[in-house]
């Protein structure tokens, strides 16, 4: 930073918190679109919540960070690549993440 420049404004931790707590119920929506039949009742509802633009989904979106247009633009390949995804990699994964403390 020179001398002439604005200070950075302060990190907010709690935003970001929040950013990163509502980002993983977009990815849980994600994760459960790709279930087997077997669980065919909550991946479909999570393939409808995806893909149907509501009040709802768009506020859940905005708070994890991510513009709601921007986000039904990009579902359909997102969708294409996430089948490139092993999911239960994904789901193995998850428990070590979940033990990562937020560093201040």
């Amino acid at each position: 930073m020179k001398l002439d420049e604005p200070p950075a404004p302060p990190i907010d931790h709690q935003a970001a918190r929040c950013r990163r707590l509502w980002a993983a119920v977009v990815l849980q929506q994600l994760i459960d679109a790709r279930l087997p039949d077997r669980y065919a009742a909550v991946r479909d509802e999570a393939r409808r919540w995806l893909s149907t633009p509501t009040a709802a989904r768009d506020l859940v979106l905005e708070a994890s960070g991510l513009d709601p247009p921007a986000f039904d633009r990009a579902l359909p390949k997102l969708v294409e690549e996430w089948r490139r995804v092993d999911a239960g990699e994904i789901r193995r994964r998850m428990p070590a993440m979940a033990g990562r403390r937020d560093r201040r």
